[in-house]
């Protein structure tokens, strides 16, 4: 090519400035005998590569393009027809070290057809498309094991979804669990499970084909695609993975660690024809396997009440996206009152959908979808907020509000909530954050910082479903409580079960030595409520006291009801659910 060679309409020397410093380079093409012209010289604007790029002929240039880019271009002049087209184009310029720069090529055609002249322009964009690609992979990549995240995997099973309808290709899809992930983290602390959940990544990724997708889908489970699969037997796929786990010793920071895992699979379209679906039916298969014992496979059978169940559960997930974008989580306000000290009396916070006819939804029929799909977060996040601000509105409210296991194990939330709560440090001895026992003991150290946090900022905790946990008692003195609410299965029918009131009564003296205030929670029935009286449990909760009110002036009015019950105990046996 010839360097010196210039378009004359382009010798201005402030265009040409211009266009040096926007990393353009304008060039004339002439279709007739294929000659290129630049308007300046490529060492200004490729002045480590000028060199290896040749531009006398626009078949020159073509021959040093990747291949698929080749085809760009050449179905783009295939299909120019008309006497106007502006076309860019992004290819890869394929140098002689093997390496390769991102060329932006401007194609612009302003002539009448029997002029053969058509004028662009090309800009070196490696830089752009280096930062793009890596905001990719940041976007669609585990952070944790390198292998796609569950976002690109559904991705993906859309595309076999795609290829199953278009071109009849069937394909497997796998779910893959770490059996015992959370005893790992209790026993080692959560390095070590890192480590164990990405030495287990890397191994899925060495057995599987090199045509199949892996993504780490959640904590310690991966998702496996699998397609174009010949074979019918499901199983024995998901064995070899799972024996290449249960042969293998992981190699982590404490030393070699030995694991199992469980899994569960299905067939795509055959079993399920939806991303939510091939997800869902596959977890559930996994969920299957791990009550079977773990370290076991379990192959999805159509079962057409769980379908129907699963297709129910598939809408409200949809009603739950809608009505967060639109506003419709709403709290609910249920009494728990303490009859001794009436002003320490308080209103836990509950999330409730509000449909568009006024229909309200109840959470035991969408937290668990909620908790399954990760709006729980969303929907955790709105109530601390609504808290919050209703708090800083009211001075003569206490509330109490409860945060899931899946918003206190993403980092950036448990941050974001001690920063949302140090703003509002003047409301701190009126809000009471209610943590399941079940969830402290998935990360002990990350949660004993976390509660240590908020109790440094002046709030409480409430230690909630106390006695569902295997480490109750000791758990009282990992953690800053303030409040144990003893679960409700010891609560309901207590009256008949002897069993239950030893162990309540247990777990109420002991947390009164240790100072804490005890709530009862799931009161329904008199009788309950009469051997609870017998023990040194300071607040009650339960329909027995007002169900959860959407309005904060009718739970009032429960709440006022029933302390005026309770302090007259001539009253309490004529009080029903």
């Amino acid at each position: 090519m010839d360097n010196g060679m210039f378009i004359n309409n382009f010798d201005n020397d402030i265009q040409q400035k211009i266009l040096q410093k926007s990393g353009l380079i304008l060039f004339s093409w002439n279709r007739k005998d294929d000659s290129v012209t630049l308007n300046n010289a490529l060492k200004n604007f490729f002045p480590h590569h000028a060199h290896h790029i040749n531009f006398k002929t626009s078949l020159d240039f073509y021959k040093q393009l990747h291949r698929d880019d080749r085809k760009k271009i050449h179905a783009f002049l295939k299909s120019t027809d008309t006497e106007y087209w502006n076309q860019d184009i992004d290819v890869r310029f394929i140098l002689k070290s093997g390496e390769y720069l991102w060329l932006r090529l401007n194609f612009l055609n302003l002539q009448r057809p029997d002029n053969h002249i058509v004028f662009g322009s090309i800009q070196n964009i490696t830089r752009d498309k280096q930062d793009y690609i890596k905001t990719a992979y940041t976007a669609y990549t585990d952070d944790l094991t390198g292998l796609l995240n569950r976002s690109r995997m559904k991705q993906k099973i859309a595309l076999a979804l795609g290829a199953a309808t278009e071109y009849n290709i069937n394909s497997v899809f796998l779910m893959i669990g770490i059996d015992n992930l959370t005893a790992i983290n209790n026993m080692f602390g959560h390095h070590i499970a890192d480590d164990v959940i990405q030495a287990v990544g890397g191994l899925l990724a060495s057995v599987k084909r090199k045509s199949d997708l892996i993504a780490r889908v959640s904590a310690g489970k991966f998702g496996i695609l699998l397609t174009d699969v010949k074979t019918k037997n499901i199983a024995e796929i998901g064995e070899r993975f799972l024996s290449a786990i249960r042969e293998k010793h992981f190699l982590t920071r404490s030393g070699e660690i030995f694991v199992t895992a469980s899994g569960g699979g299905c067939f795509i379209p055959h079993d399920a024809n939806t991303i939510d679906a091939v997800l869902a039916i596959s977890d559930e298969c996994l969920a299957v396997a791990k009550k079977r014992g773990r370290n076991t496979f379990t192959v999805y059978k159509h079962d057409p009440e769980k379908q129907i169940e699963r297709e129910t559960n598939i809408k409200l997930s949809g009603k739950i996206i809608k009505s967060i974008h639109e506003h419709r989580v709403c709290p609910a306000f249920q009494p728990i009152i303490n009859p001794k000290n009436p002003e320490k009396s308080f209103f836990e916070m509950l999330a409730r959908i509000k449909n568009h006819d006024g229909e309200i939804i109840p959470a035991y029929k969408f937290i668990p979808i909620a908790e399954n799909t990760g709006f729980i977060r969303m929907i955790d996040m709105h109530i601390l907020d609504t808290a919050l601000n209703i708090l800083n509105d009211t001075p003569d409210v206490q509330l109490s509000v409860n945060l899931s296991g899946h918003t206190l194990s993403n980092t950036t939330l448990a941050y974001e909530i001690i920063h949302k709560v140090n703003q509002y440090a003047h409301v701190a001895n009126r809000l009471i954050i209610e943590i399941t026992e079940t969830v402290a003991l998935q990360d002990i150290f990350g949660m004993q910082q976390f509660m240590q946090d908020l109790h440094n900022a002046g709030f409480r905790i409430a230690l909630d479903d106390f006695g569902a946990g295997y480490n109750s008692f000791s758990n009282l003195k990992l953690y800053p409580f303030d409040v144990v609410k003893i679960d409700g299965i010891y609560v309901r029918d207590i009256h008949k079960d002897t069993k239950s009131q030893i162990f309540v009564k247990t777990l109420s003296e002991m947390s009164q030595s240790l100072g804490l205030e005890i709530v009862a929670e799931m009161i329904s029935d008199p009788q309950e409520l009469t051997i609870l009286q017998e023990y040194p449990i300071d607040y009650y909760q339960g329909f027995m006291f007002g169900k959860p009110e959407l309005d904060l002036n009718l739970a009032k009015t429960d709440m006022l009801k029933s302390l005026a019950v309770l302090n007259n105990p001539d009253n309490v046996n004529k009080k029903t659910a």
